[in-house]
């Protein structure tokens, strides 16, 4: 009985170090694609539009090289942040409207809804008529939610958030 229990605890041992050691790779950004995971998004851009967006959001983010498959309507990058890595990905197809944005990552250091803060922002800035900087503003914190315009007591509404 004892050495049964010890067999267990040594096997549920090992089965928490390699849950603990899965690392991020770009084959669990394809992966978590492919199951429909990641944060999808519609914006009034169109395909080229949020290519462009879509890219200096990673950069303003930290990534590096960006990997463009235009033909297959995706991006892929790598971020470091400090001890931190992601891999990410971000879709680009057409759509009632505009542009289906969804970002899939797999690592700490970037977080799909990040990327989309930072999406709306580039389209906030351009609305705007002002450039894209090559370094990336400050994020408003604290932006109200919102469904329209309506809503919001300053600024506009892109995608559930006011932005000035």
């Amino acid at each position: 009985m004892e050495r049964s229990q010890g067999r267990r605890t040594a096997v549920l041992a090992a089965l928490c170090l390699l849950a603990a050691c899965q690392t991020p790779s770009m084959g669990g950004v394809f992966g978590k694609k492919s199951q429909a995971g990641g944060v999808s998004r519609v914006y009034p851009v169109d395909q080229k539009q949020a290519w462009d967006i879509a890219a200096r959001a990673f950069r303003w983010e930290g990534a590096g090289k960006i990997e463009e498959h235009r033909e297959d309507g995706f991006q892929l990058t790598t971020i470091v942040k400090g001890a931190s890595t992601s891999y990410a990905g971000a879709w680009i197809e057409p759509a009632q409207g505009g542009s289906k944005v969804t970002c899939v990552v797999d690592g700490d250091a970037l977080l799909e809804q990040r990327f989309h803060d930072r999406f709306a922002q580039a389209l906030s800035l351009l609305k705007q008529g002002g450039p894209l900087p090559d370094v990336a503003p400050p994020l408003p914190e604290g932006l109200s939610r919102c469904a329209s315009d309506t809503d919001c007591d300053v600024g506009t509404c892109v995608e559930g958030r006011c932005r000035r």
